[in-house]
């Protein structure tokens, strides 16, 4: 099975989605900073003195954008480096080598993934410093230009305001410059460093198992719309550790029966150049379709060439074009100040789906990717597509508009008042300001020693849009996002879009104190269900300890398989502490608790082999998140205490559920 950078490009969608939800995140931060106090004459003032506190929000941001994505890239190396070692066993698998290949009990190759890891990390770290820089260039910019503009023109501060939010939401966080000297956003630019890196590490997975088996020669796949970088190496053959430039050398033919008289034939062989050569000319680039595959002497032949009448490269190009042109309306649905900003560029997110529809059908051999047209935020305020069948809905007869809102049996206000029923350009300023001062009834107040007070709210047609500060006196130490939600059938649901505190917050009983008073809110109110995105650096553990079930059979097999890998590290820890033994050193007691812990963990993995998720005895996100603690001994430097449950999903990424 021949290896290619596409192989390994599905890795970079988890990277690219942590890109697009902090830069979403971001923008909405600077619209509310902007927003808030807007009518007061001091509010280029006010706007100001509080700068200090964006900045803060912002490197929280940054934080744990990094720790997230840092998880995020080694699991994709690893993941790339197999899969293209899965590739030479595939690929061999009916010769003997592939045979002697698949015996072979092999790990990843560490020294290339740190390696690679090192370089990927080299490459991103202007990210992370550009990200404040950026966001507090522009709030200044925007203060100041808006007062300007206000005496100069006439023109309201909002809609100053506006145009200069929109004009940054076109470019996104730009300003990140590769070797090549091309500008790229900052989504943009993480997911091609991603998609590079781990691209070579399927590529390195393959030629090294092949290097193992004694290969040394592999040919280049001949791949329909090729750019003009790659069409110089189509079909081409190439030295792995070999010489560089155009030669022809003789090698053994590699077929069994190519014998003659006892000894092996062999056949000329023209090699195009070094796999480095080719890929230092740009062969296997982001974005390149070619792939490599073994070349056997004697036996490969050159790859048919795969012919795609009426579409070209161009085409691809005009479609990647169409993409940006999405995400950019998208993104300035995101940054909108009001309901009418956000509804125009909702409708032109739909003018260019429907183009990209229109360019896709046209070209037979094109295919729409809808992840690259998606800014996944945590608040997923751009419009959906409708599908193209679909009729445009009809306006809402006037009995629909929301009523005066009512309060459930224990004393909240009802949920299902609060979400609207009509699009949000058929309510009033005075209906808006009463769903605002209702979640600000329920949400606003001291929790643990912090305070909550509610920032933006957002209404629009069948959801309500939530997000809150976390405040230690006038600091804010963190963030909250939820959306109200009404679903097809009518049931009520809530998404737990967004949480973060500060580090030393960390534990503090805010969080519990926070979901145990919204959670009575929701019940009060009928919420069938609560949904989340567990993720950060201590998400994914920290709401599978509170008992939120995984959404789907995918999010169940990932969590298994994060637990599997805690297990092999401990058992690495355990034969370091059982040599460690034999010398006289190690301790005793962490190799007994160790052990424990494992035995603990495996008996989860055991039970659930049988089993489906859903299936009775299945294990639950918590249990998993539990496995070891009791066995754990806390630690003598009064650093916090952990175990294998906890070290498997710190750091993790899944979709969680629970039905209330």
């Amino acid at each position: 099975m021949p290896v290619s950078p596409e192989m390994a490009e599905n890795l970079a969608a988890e990277v690219r989605g942590l890109y697009d939800a902090a830069e979403t995140v971001l923008l909405e931060k600077l619209a509310a900073a902007l927003e808030a106090d807007i009518d007061s004459p001091r509010w280029a003032e006010l706007k100001l003195a509080s700068l200090g506190n964006l900045r803060q929000s912002i490197e929280q941001v940054a934080e744990a954008l990094q720790q997230d994505t840092d998880g995020a890239v080694r699991r994709a190396l690893i993941e790339a480096y197999t899969r293209g070692r899965q590739a030479a066993v595939a690929e061999l698998g009916a010769l003997d080598i592939g045979r002697e290949l698949v015996a072979r009990e092999t790990l990843p190759n560490a020294p290339a993934v740190d390696r690679l890891a090192a370089s990927l990390a080299e490459d991103t770290r202007p990210v992370y410093a550009r990200i404040t820089r950026a966001i507090t260039d522009t709030y200044r910019r925007v203060v100041a230009r808006a007062s300007g503009t206000q005496l100069l023109t006439g023109i309201t501060r909002r809609q100053a305001s506006q145009r200069a939010l929109d004009e940054f939401a076109n470019r996104g966080i730009t300003g990140f410059i590769d070797s090549a000297g091309r500008s790229w956003d900052m989504a943009a630019y993480a997911e091609m460093a991603v998609r590079s890196v781990t691209a070579r590490a399927a590529i390195e997975g393959h030629t090294d198992a092949l290097t193992e088996m004694g290969i040394q020669l592999v040919i280049v796949s001949d791949a329909p719309l090729n750019c003009p970088l790659c069409a110089a190496w189509e079909g081409e053959i190439l030295a792995i550790n070999g010489q560089s430039g155009p030669h022809t050398i003789r090698a053994e033919h590699a077929a069994p029966t190519g014998r003659r008289r006892g000894r092996r034939r062999t056949v000329a062989v023209h090699v195009a150049g070094s796999l480095v050569e080719a890929r230092a000319a740009g062969l296997f680039h982001p974005n390149c379709r070619h792939s490599l595959a073994a070349y056997l002497p004697g036996i490969t032949t050159r790859p048919p060439h795969h012919a795609t009448p009426g579409t070209t490269y161009e085409d691809t190009q005009r479609q990647r074009e169409i993409e940006r042109h999405i995400r950019r309306w998208k993104r300035r649905a995101a940054a909108a100040m009001d309901d009418k900003t956000r509804a125009t560029a909702n409708a032109k997110v739909r003018e260019w789906q429907a183009e990209m529809r229109k360019h896709v059908a046209a070209h037979d051999d094109l295919r729409r990717k809808p992840e690259r047209e998606q800014i996944p935020p945590p608040t997923q305020d751009a419009a959906p597509e409708p599908p193209p069948s679909s009729p445009a809905p009809s306006d809402a007869e006037p009995d629909e508009q929301p009523s005066a809102i009512r309060q459930g049996p224990a004393g909240f206000p009802l949920l299902d008042d609060l979400i609207s029923p009509v699009p949000s350009d058929q309510l009033t300023d005075e209906q808006r300001e009463a769903v605002r001062h209702a979640i600000a009834g329920v949400l606003d107040g001291d929790y643990a020693g912090l305070t909550i007070r509610t920032g933006r709210v957002k209404v629009e047609q069948n959801y309500t849009h939530v997000s809150a500060g976390i405040y230690m006196g006038e600091n804010m130490v963190g963030d909250v996002i939820r959306q109200l939600r009404r679903d097809d059938t009518g049931a009520l649901y809530v998404v737990h879009s967004y949480f973060d505190i500060a580090d030393e917050h960390q534990n503090s009983g805010m969080s519990g104190a926070l979901n145990a008073r919204l959670e009575a809110w929701y019940r009060d109110s009928g919420v069938e269900r609560i949904e989340l995105h567990a993720s950060m650096q201590v998400g994914g553990y920290a709401w599978a300890s509170a008992g939120y079930s995984a959404r789907d059979a995918e999010a169940a097999q990932y969590l298994l398989e994060r637990l599997q890998g805690a297990i092999e590290r401990a058992k690495e820890d355990i034969q370091r502490l059982e040599a460690a033994a034999e010398t006289g050193g190690g301790d005793p007691e962490e190799l007994a608790s160790l052990r424990a812990q494992v035995l603990e963990a495996a008996a989860i993995l055991e039970r659930a082999a049988p089993l489906s998720w859903g299936e009775e005895g299945f294990p639950e996100p918590q249990e998993i998140s539990q496995a070891g603690r009791g066995r754990a001994i806390p630690p003598s430097d009064g650093s916090r205490m952990t175990w294998v449950g906890k070290k498997a999903l710190m750091g993790s990424s899944w979709y969680g559920v629970k039905w209330l």
